[in-house]
């Protein structure tokens, strides 16, 4: 693939840091295709780093956590990226800026301010002095089905059971009775959702997954990137450790095994 054009990277960044008034979004639109592919890999990039920072934790974030992040963001996408950042507690305060009177910061050291602020706060919570037991994945299922405005979603082929899933916890699970064990040296499984406000054709990633006993397997989702309007679940078979985009059977990987709400 071609080097992306400067003019597209700058776009991109401003989507994502930012937002576009009509007229970036109608010359965003103007690069097609790649202007998408490129717009979800700057996405994953975003979420694999606050992945690796949550990999040597087992429980979930919590959900004022998780509020106060989400809170964050949508100030810095609005504008108001000015307003001091909270900062975890006994932190000092930073420095001053150096800026020059009169002179506005440019957008890029905002919106890094931004970042830096949610980082600070997340890492705050990784890192803090909080000593809790892990939870079996059974229980954290049952609490999260009690859990008001839970969508619950039954396999419509493939394996009995169902998918749960909480757009507001952004947290779910698959139950799955039947699916066949497999070798995760020869091929994995890996969940797929749709998105209402994202392209079909590009469904979130909701992690691969390894079946060793067909009785009954509980999975927790690990959506790659936030989903805001799940209406259907996909699982298919996979080489080791995933792919990017599914193949979905036209070239003999990719098969659908599953499939709930399509």
């Amino acid at each position: 693939m071609t080097a992306v054009p400067p003019r597209l990277e700058e776009l991109i960044a401003d989507r994502v840091l930012w937002g576009l008034d009509e007229h970036e979004d109608r010359e965003l639109e103007s690069f097609g295709e790649r202007a998408q592919l490129e717009l979800t890999a700057y996405e994953v990039a975003g979420a694999e780093i606050i992945r690796s920072l949550l990999a040597s934790r087992a429980e979930a974030v919590p959900t004022h956590v998780l509020a106060r992040l989400q809170a964050s963001a949508q100030d810095f996408l609005s504008g108001n990226s000015r307003a001091e950042a909270p900062r975890p507690a006994g932190a000092p305060r930073p420095a001053p800026a150096l800026v020059q009177a009169g002179v506005e910061p440019s957008r890029p050291f905002l919106a890094w301010s931004g970042w830096l602020a949610a980082a600070a706060l997340l890492i705050a919570w990784l890192v803090g002095d909080r000593a809790s037991e892990s939870t079996p994945i059974t229980d954290q299922l049952d609490v999260l089905q009690r859990s008001a405005g839970v969508q619950r979603l039954d396999w419509e082929s493939g394996p009995q059971g169902e998918v749960v899933w909480s757009a507001g916890e952004q947290r779910g699970f698959l139950v799955l009775r039947g699916l066949p064990a497999n070798d995760p040296t020869e091929a994995q499984y890996q969940l797929w959702i749709f998105d209402r406000t994202r392209s079909d054709a590009h469904p979130v990633d909701g992690g691969v997954f390894d079946v060793s006993d067909a009785a009954e397997t509980v999975v927790e989702i690990d959506a790659k990137l936030p989903v805001r309007e799940a209406f259907g679940f996909a699982i298919t078979r996979e080489v080791p450790g995933g792919v990017v985009v599914s193949a979905r059977g036209a070239d003999g990987t990719g098969t659908i095994v599953a499939a709930a709400g399509l």
